[in-house]
């Protein structure tokens, strides 16, 4: 004798406990796919930070050596909010150790959040004399001058010696 419609058993289609087993674990793969690229693009754009800080101190070392306009080149640091000063000495005083503003600055704005531990106190300067390269500030004449970048609980640190040699 056959059951009538009511009583059969439908196997078509999924059960509710499927449906969310299945979206439990799209969920969790999902959520670890997330923290991975995060971590991901952290660690890349503190990377990205340090090779940019890099660049600007050859940049600033390469202008001295090739001699531009006859002067010192240097990289000034700036606390609140974090940036670095390319800068060239003034005509007038083309033998400088220190930072003198002009128009011929070129200011760069930290891109993400990194902090400089070390030397501290902010502000400091480094000038790279000309022809040479050599570190004619204070701070890198007698021993290596190491600027320490930081961010969330990663650190990379700068070395630069008085041959004005940059070290990473």
């Amino acid at each position: 004798m056959a059951l009538p419609n009511i009583y059969r058993q439908n196997n078509k289609g999924f059960t509710l406990i499927e449906i969310l087993v299945v979206m439990a674990i799209l969920a969790a793969i999902i959520g670890f796919g997330l923290l991975i690229s995060f971590d991901a693009y952290k660690s890349y754009s503190f990377s990205a930070e340090k090779n940019n800080l890099i660049t600007i101190l050859q940049k600033a070392r390469n202008q001295s050596l090739d001699n531009i306009n006859q002067t010192r080149h240097g990289v000034h640091f700036q606390a609140s909010p974090l940036t670095y000063v390319l800068f060239e000495c003034p005509s007038t005083n083309p033998q400088c150790t220190a930072y003198a503003p002009s128009s011929k600055d070129v200011t760069i704005d930290v891109s993400y959040a990194v902090s400089i531990t070390d030397p501290v106190p902010l502000p400091f300067d480094i000038v790279f004399d000309q022809l040479n390269g050599n570190c004619v500030t204070s701070n890198c004449t007698t021993k290596p001058l190491n600027i320490t970048l930081s961010s969330a609980g990663k650190f990379h640190t700068i070395s630069i010696n008085s041959e004005g040699r940059i070290d990473w």
